[in-house]
């Protein structure tokens, strides 16, 4: 499926029209009709209004999110095979709503897979990085500004990528599901509900990914390396966990823009420099690794999900 399938990926609250900026509210399925409907409440819920952690960097929330995600189709699975929903579905094989599930259900695929595949691709980028700076720091070789800078052209690449998948996830934000659920019976209805719901919830984990993933790095390297100097000799505690105010994308690129900035530069300085990125790249590779196994358990639980429906679908 081609990337402008992504255009698709159109997410609607229970009201007819979803804004660019929707109004965050709790989700209310229209009948509790087993424990499961309870739970995807709960999930869905705290998805959209996830509570404010100081202690949490941007990417932990988005695998905290992840693994959010993981739960909620593990109970929406469990609606679905609920002994109603096969015949409930089964009878309106042909109607819009359908069409549109399966659509969507498509759309997350594509998006979790190929997300998954770059990440995996961007370890491992930082592997080899990681390797390139610790072989200069052990040799006294500080001369490999060719690799360095062959990581930040690929990185661009590969964020100008996101950046324009970013964008289409964008654009379909002001679009609505078409189908009328007006026929649907109180089961059913809290089925397809509960699925364009959550539908809703993925595309928008996907979307803060992608921002984080795309986040530009720093091209003015010589207007910035006497901030740099400063912020390197404060001490290597910036490196180590304070990193609130740059994020781990943000500050490695800082730091590798301009690891080979300047000439004049001293060997400690640049050996700081090298020790700073390591610990970096350590934090950026955990968030790698977090990330590709919660994409890829994600990956199967939505396959799971479909599977089920179309199953109910042939009932």
């Amino acid at each position: 499926m081609s990337l402008s399938a992504m255009k698709k990926a159109t997410m609607a609250t229970f009201s007819p029209k979803r804004n660019t900026r929707p109004h965050v509210r709790s989700v209310s399925l229209p009948a509790r009709l087993h424990p499961s409907t309870v739970k995807i409440e709960e999930v869905l819920n705290k998805l959209k209004s996830p509570e404010a952690s100081t202690t949490l960097s941007y990417a932990e929330k988005i695998i905290s999110s992840i693994h959010g995600l993981q739960e909620l189709y593990i109970n929406i699975e469990e609606l679905l095979n609920l002994p109603l929903t096969p015949q409930a579905i089964s009878r309106h094989e042909h109607d819009e709503w359908v069409n549109e599930l399966l659509d969507e259900s498509i759309t997350q695929l594509d998006t979790c897979s190929e997300v998954r595949d770059v990440i995996f691709l961007m370890k491992g980028d930082v592997g080899k990085l990681q390797s390139v700076l610790r072989r200069s720091k052990v040799g006294g070789d500080l001369s490999n500004e060719k690799s360095v800078s062959a990581y930040i052209s690929s990185t661009k690449k590969v964020k100008k990528d996101l950046a324009k998948r970013l964008a289409e996830l964008k654009q379909s934000e002001n679009k609505n599901w078409g189908a009328s659920l007006l026929e649907l019976d109180n089961h059913l209805l809290a089925v397809v509900r509960a699925l364009r719901e959550a539908s809703f919830v993925t595309i928008s984990v996907f979307k803060s990914l992608l921002i984080w993933l795309s986040m530009p790095a720093s091209d003015q390297r010589s207007s910035k390396w006497c901030l740099l100097a400063k912020w390197v000799h404060k001490g290597v505690v910036a490196c180590e966990g304070a990193q609130d105010n740059l994020k781990e994308f943000e500050g490695l690129d800082f730091v590798l823009a301009n690891l080979f900035g300047s000439q004049s530069s001293s060997k400690d300085l640049k050996l700081e420099m090298i020790d700073c990125a390591q610990k970096r790249l350590e934090t950026l590779e955990a968030r790698f690794q977090d990330l590709e196994e919660g994409l890829e358990r994600l990956l199967r639980r939505l396959m799971s999900v479909r599977v089920s429906f179309l199953n109910k679908l042939c009932h």
